[in-house]
């Protein structure tokens, strides 16, 4: 089982394929094993990896709060990109994973050859309401654990599309959700979910993103829906996806659809340059945000 001991922390992390390297970061509540259909579906052209974030999974758990703070998994990335010896990535994320790619973005375009944000900046329409459900998860998470998070979560309109699959879609999304220390997760709630930026505050940094994006959001997913359509509509040279049927879980809900858009945008980058020597490196980040853009080639909704 692959650890990296990196930025202070335990990542467990995976790697198939070869070609383009393409980092999927994954998001809250669930592990690397989110994105299993998309790395088969596109292993065979792309160098994926995937990993467990901090506070998630088979990754380790630091005690202090602040080590949660978005940024810091913004700089967790970048230290697996350093540890793996690439210098340049496309780099695909959902929900939260979508705002660290986003923020990953914004503070290092040098390492980015393409970004895709899937399902990004829930809570950036009614920020106040979004702090309460918050704080609302994480007294779930301390007073009554992972599998009453568990519970929770499988009867929210977030998962319902993936959900209503059936039994066995059902239960593999709870064993995804019970595969955490409810300490990990009550300090990713509180650090990260809690504190990070709406993704309109974020204007100025997504009008200066001189990155190939393409967003991906599905038609039900209200709570991304909007925060999709303006990062489309204020980055340089952006695409917008909007998966009809779908809601917040499109890589899950409708992975052959989901990984053709992914192979489709990807398949438009200019050819990654040879590897250089050396790996660039670059400081710590300790505060950043936001991404989006709209395009001449921006496909169809599929």
């Amino acid at each position: 089982m692959p650890i990296a001991r990196l930025n202070g922390v335990d990542l467990f992390y995976e790697e198939q394929g070869t070609g383009r390297p393409l980092v999927l970061v994954h998001g809250f509540g669930v592990t690397a094993r989110f994105w299993e259909t998309t790395v088969r579906a596109l292993a065979g052209r792309y160098r994926t990896i995937v990993y467990d974030a901090r506070g998630h999974g088979r990754s380790g758990v630091p005690d202090d709060l602040a080590a949660y703070d978005e940024s810091v998994f913004v700089d967790d990335l970048r230290a697996l990109l350093d540890h793996l010896q690439i210098e340049r990535a496309a780099v695909c994320g959902s929900s939260m994973g979508g705002n660290i790619a986003l923020r990953f973005g914004i503070a290092h375009p040098e390492r980015i050859d393409g970004l895709i944000i899937g399902a990004p900046g829930t809570g950036s329409d009614d920020a106040r309401a979004w702090r309460r459900r918050c704080e609302v998860l994480g007294r779930l998470l301390r007073e009554r654990g992972v599998a009453s998070f568990a519970d929770a979560t499988l009867t929210s309109s977030t998962v319902a599309g993936f959900v209503a699959q059936g039994p066995a879609a059902r239960a593999w999304l709870r064993e995804q959700l019970t595969s955490h220390t409810a300490e990990g997760l009550l300090r990713t709630v509180l650090g990260e979910q809690a504190t990070r930026p709406s993704i309109y505050a974020l204007e100025e940094q997504v009008r200066a993103l001189a990155v190939p994006l393409l967003v991906i959001v599905g038609e039900h997913d209200e709570a991304s829906l909007n925060p999709s359509r303006f990062l489309a509509e204020h980055a340089p040279s952006a695409e917008l996806a909007i998966m009809p049927g779908a809601g917040h879980l499109t890589n899950l809900e409708q992975p052959e659809a989901f990984a053709a858009l992914v192979d489709g945008f990807l398949s438009r980058l200019p050819c990654p340059p040879p590897p250089s020597r050396g790996v660039h490196r670059t400081p710590d980040l300790r505060s950043h945000g936001g991404m989006g853009m709209k395009g001449p080639h921006a496909p169809q909704d599929p």
